[in-house]
């Protein structure tokens, strides 16, 4: 089944709804430059290509890099905090909210360290973490 892709958006809510994200988002890409914008009987229009660039090109958190590594490499088993938060949720069977995640790195129970601004959970440091949880490592070693 074929899906018809607008070829422009003619309002910041459609863009919104077509890219996942809230109004203010394209507003504040559009004001940045980094999303590109033309004005039509006063209304803000946005082509498809456009939106698509942007998305390409947008900030994405997995994709940061610090000297040219990436800071999260989930392959080579270092997870950011949101990461370990899903893994943990889908192993236990129970929410552990991020802010949860960072309650156990303050407290010293999960072994973390920061990279830029970010912390940065070893694959070895999880696995402990869920050995004292009460579930075995090899659960946290494939997520």
């Amino acid at each position: 089944m074929e899906t018809n892709k607008p070829t422009e958006f003619h309002s910041i809510k459609e863009v919104a709804a077509y890219a996942h994200v809230g109004p203010p988002a394209i507003y504040l890409a559009i004001s940045n430059g980094r999303l590109k914008a033309t004005k039509k009987n006063n209304r803000l229009i946005v082509t498809l290509e456009d939106l698509e660039e942007y998305q390409l090109t947008k900030y994405n958190r997995d994709r940061k890099k610090i000297n040219g590594q990436l800071v999260f490499d989930v392959k080579n088993g270092q997870f950011s905090v949101f990461h370990v938060s899903k893994i943990l949720s889908e192993m236990f069977r129970r929410p552990y909210h991020v802010q949860r995640i960072y309650y156990f790195i303050y407290a010293g129970k999960i072994r973390a360290s920061k990279k830029g601004s970010a912390w940065v959970i070893s694959r070895e440091a999880l696995e402990e973490f869920v050995l004292a949880e009460g579930a075995h490592p090899s659960c946290a070693a494939s997520s």
